[in-house]
């Protein structure tokens, strides 16, 4: 049986922290659509791709400016959502490593749809893996030099993560696309990476670590058949991923934002999960949140307050559910 934290143990700062980071403003879409439409991308598509991506282009305005759409909306039903996703996506499958002032106009454009409340599963986890092959530090075929193109990639990606979409599909994603999305994030978040990369790969991560922790209760219930217990453990093994990721080298962390996004998702994932926190402990990881927690009282700036205290709070969590197994 699990054994639940006391119920005197508060995490305010932790707790505070109830949506996801989204970025969903639409100042720029205009100009976006006419960097692409006046651009050279768009001459190297064949004459069909060119009129549809014009005529997405042309809807997108009233999709993103006239609220939120429903299924009776035949300018934001599921497939012709879907069918606008395909045509911005053209432009980021031409391989042409200039076009890539271009390819993050689409990308600006592709952040917004996939928060559109009738992408259906298919569409987004399509984008996704079309996103994650195209920013994946792994992946030789298809480099990208450019840091604002990856960075807006990732920003799209956590939007997808972020979207209700992706929350109400989670149960039933494919458990090999979840590790490559998780393992594509780690990689980005790593030291070697711009910073604008791995602020939006965390920002991604906390996303996802927010829809589990929102997902526990309602996951109980609906994960029933062999195919959701497998999906399960594989959960299981994303969760040790990250855990284990983020608590090695958290004391090393310099950059004030991705400290504060570390620290918010190991939180969420082991403020509820007893399976976390004895992973956490039993490793020894209390040790770094107090270094970290002691080194924010002395010497980092900027967020250093909310650093501080979700490190503090990170160690009550650790501490107490060490108590209640001893």
């Amino acid at each position: 049986p699990h054994t639940k934290p006391k119920k005197d143990l508060k995490t305010p700062i932790l707790d505070s922290y109830k949506q996801p980071l989204l970025s969903n403003d639409t100042k720029m879409v205009d100009h976006c659509i006419q960097k692409v439409k006046n651009g050279n991308a768009i001459k190297l598509l064949s004459p069909t791709q060119k009129q549809q991506l014009v005529e997405s282009l042309d809807v997108l305005p009233g999709i993103f400016g006239n609220g939120k759409g429903t299924v009776g909306d035949s300018t934001k039903d599921c497939q012709t959502i879907a069918m606008h996703v395909e045509h911005l996506s053209f432009v980021l499958q031409l391989d042409k490593e200039h076009l890539s002032t271009e390819k993050t106009f689409i990308l600006m454009l592709l952040r917004l749809m996939m928060l559109q409340p009738n992408v259906d599963a298919n569409t987004l986890t399509h984008t996704m893996k079309r996103l994650i092959s195209l920013v994946d530090p792994k992946n030789d075929t298809t480099p990208t030099k450019s840091t604002t193109l990856r960075s807006m990639a990732w920003c799209a990606l956590s939007n997808a993560v972020g979207s209700l979409s992706f929350e109400q599909n989670l149960c039933y994603l494919e458990d090999d696309f979840v590790q490559t999305l998780v393992d594509a994030s780690m990689a980005a978040l790593s030291f070697g990476q711009p910073t604008q990369v791995r602020q939006s790969a965390s920002g991604l991560l906390y996303n996802f670590a927010l829809i589990l922790s929102r997902n526990r209760e309602k996951g109980r219930k609906r994960r029933r058949g062999s195919v959701d217990k497998g999906h399960d453990e594989s959960i299981s093994e994303v969760r040790v991923t990250i855990l284990v990721g983020l608590s090695e080298d958290i004391q090393e962390e310099v950059d004030d934002v991705v400290a504060t996004r570390k620290l918010l998702i190991i939180g969420k994932m082991t403020r509820e999960k007893k399976e976390s926190t004895s992973l956490l402990s039993d490793l020894g990881y209390i040790d770094a949140f107090l270094a970290v927690r002691d080194g924010a009282k002395i010497s980092r700036g900027g967020d250093s307050s909310t650093i501080l205290d979700l490190a503090t709070e990170l160690v009550q969590i650790l501490t107490v559910a060490s108590e209640l197994e001893g």
